[in-house]
């Protein structure tokens, strides 16, 4: 287990969450792309739970593992929420370089998670959501 633990849903904490498991990736050096991938999957992830499922209230349960096994990183994130099931992922705009402004806020967390990760399961157990999201790790060719 790469990293584990059980925060409440502040954004401050999720805020740490993110630098934590960046500075641990970053240890075991899989590349800056990679683990930027990575921490923005766990960031839309958690930043979804905050808002939709405890509607910004600050003292929802999120627990987090995060695992590197073989080729595989897992990110695993239980809450209390209601049940909830995956969107669809809308387009993502590419964006005018004269006009990111222009770009609608929010909306496209899981658009990206969709497009960054290569297995999505979400279940509900015991009157909470499991959501584990897997990234399979590509090594770069020399």
């Amino acid at each position: 287990m790469l990293y584990i633990t059980d925060i409440k849903s502040r954004q401050s904490a999720v805020t740490s969450v993110v630098a934590e498991v960046e500075a641990r990736l970053n240890a075991t050096n899989l590349g800056s792309d990679l683990v930027g991938e990575v921490c923005l999957i766990l960031a839309e992830a958690l930043n979804n739970v905050v808002k939709h499922a405890y509607r910004h209230a600050q003292d929802g349960d999120i627990n987090i593992k995060v695992s590197l096994v073989d080729q595989w990183v897992t990110i695993s994130i239980d809450d209390f929420g209601p049940e909830f099931n995956i969107p669809t992922a809308k387009a993502i705009p590419s964006p005018d370089p004269e006009d990111f402004g222009s770009l609608p806020e929010g909306g496209f967390g899981w658009s990206l998670i969709q497009l960054l990760t290569d297995r999505i399961n979400l279940q509900r157990v015991n009157n909470r959501n499991h959501l584990e999201l897997t990234k399979k790790i590509v090594c770069p060719r020399m």
